[in-house]
Protein backbone atom coordinates (compact mmCIF):
# COMPACT_ATOMS: atom_id res chain seq x y z
CA UNK A 1 0.00 0.00 0.00
CA UNK A 2 2.75 2.39 0.70
CA UNK A 3 4.50 1.63 -2.45
CA UNK A 4 1.11 2.55 -4.23
CA UNK A 5 0.54 5.32 -2.10
CA UNK A 6 4.58 6.72 -3.00
CA UNK A 7 4.09 6.13 -6.81
CA UNK A 8 0.51 8.11 -7.03
CA UNK A 9 2.28 11.34 -5.31
CA UNK A 10 5.24 11.18 -7.68
CA UNK A 11 3.14 10.63 -10.74
CA UNK A 12 1.29 13.65 -9.70
CA UNK A 13 4.05 15.98 -8.95
CA UNK A 14 5.70 14.84 -12.34
CA UNK A 15 5.21 16.59 -15.50
CA UNK A 16 6.17 13.79 -18.00
CA UNK A 17 7.98 10.51 -17.81
CA UNK A 18 11.70 11.92 -17.37
CA UNK A 19 10.77 14.24 -14.60
CA UNK A 20 9.15 10.47 -13.15
CA UNK A 21 12.57 8.85 -13.05
CA UNK A 22 14.63 11.59 -11.66
CA UNK A 23 12.37 11.93 -8.88
CA UNK A 24 12.19 8.17 -8.21
CA UNK A 25 16.08 7.36 -7.99
CA UNK A 26 16.76 11.24 -6.77
CA UNK A 27 19.20 11.59 -10.04
CA UNK A 28 19.36 15.11 -11.93
CA UNK A 29 17.78 14.72 -15.31
CA UNK A 30 20.25 13.57 -17.81
CA UNK A 31 20.89 16.25 -20.57
CA UNK A 32 20.56 12.94 -23.28
CA UNK A 33 17.35 12.22 -21.97
CA UNK A 34 15.18 13.61 -23.58
CA UNK A 35 11.01 13.29 -23.26
CA UNK A 36 10.84 11.05 -26.69
CA UNK A 37 13.83 8.89 -25.57
CA UNK A 38 12.39 4.97 -25.61
CA UNK A 39 13.07 2.62 -22.16
CA UNK A 40 16.35 1.96 -22.38
CA UNK A 41 17.68 4.66 -23.80
CA UNK A 42 16.11 6.55 -20.41
CA UNK A 43 17.22 4.05 -18.07
CA UNK A 44 21.09 4.16 -19.45
CA UNK A 45 21.02 7.86 -19.04
CA UNK A 46 19.49 7.75 -15.16
CA UNK A 47 22.15 5.01 -15.17
CA UNK A 48 24.76 7.50 -15.67
CA UNK A 49 23.76 10.38 -13.51
CA UNK A 50 24.72 9.58 -9.70
CA UNK A 51 21.94 9.95 -6.81
CA UNK A 52 21.76 13.18 -4.92
CA UNK A 53 20.89 13.15 -1.09
CA UNK A 54 18.91 16.64 -1.57
CA UNK A 55 16.90 15.41 -4.27
CA UNK A 56 15.58 12.57 -2.44
CA UNK A 57 15.20 14.41 0.35
CA UNK A 58 13.54 17.29 -1.22
CA UNK A 59 10.92 14.19 -3.49
CA UNK A 60 10.20 12.28 -0.23
CA UNK A 61 8.74 16.06 1.76
CA UNK A 62 7.40 16.65 -1.46
CA UNK A 63 5.34 13.14 -1.14
CA UNK A 64 4.72 13.72 2.64
CA UNK A 65 2.87 16.83 1.94
CA UNK A 66 1.16 15.76 -1.09
CA UNK A 67 -0.16 12.48 0.52
CA UNK A 68 -0.98 14.20 3.88
CA UNK A 69 -2.11 17.82 3.39
CA UNK A 70 -3.51 17.38 -0.56
CA UNK A 71 -5.23 13.93 -0.03
CA UNK A 72 -5.93 13.51 3.72
CA UNK A 73 -3.90 10.01 4.07
CA UNK A 74 -2.81 10.21 7.47
CA UNK A 75 0.76 8.83 7.49
CA UNK A 76 1.97 7.55 10.88
CA UNK A 77 5.43 7.66 11.85
CA UNK A 78 5.60 3.90 10.08
CA UNK A 79 4.62 4.62 7.46
CA UNK A 80 6.88 7.49 6.67
CA UNK A 81 9.53 4.91 7.61
CA UNK A 82 8.33 2.90 5.48
CA UNK A 83 8.60 4.98 2.75
CA UNK A 84 11.56 6.09 3.26
CA UNK A 85 12.84 2.62 3.06
CA UNK A 86 11.57 1.75 -0.12
CA UNK A 87 12.71 4.80 -1.51
CA UNK A 88 16.30 4.25 -0.23
CA UNK A 89 16.44 1.36 -2.28
CA UNK A 90 14.86 3.09 -5.69
CA UNK A 91 18.04 5.90 -4.68
CA UNK A 92 20.69 3.36 -4.01
CA UNK A 93 20.41 1.33 -6.52
CA UNK A 94 18.88 3.47 -9.52
CA UNK A 95 18.13 1.77 -12.78
CA UNK A 96 19.49 -1.60 -11.58
CA UNK A 97 17.09 -1.64 -9.24
CA UNK A 98 15.95 -5.38 -8.89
Amino acid sequence: MLLHLFYKARVELSTDRVEFLSRLFARPQPTDAGHDSGVDALFGAFNAVSASRDTAQATLLAVFDRLERLHGFPLSREDEDGIRKLYESFVLDGPAIR
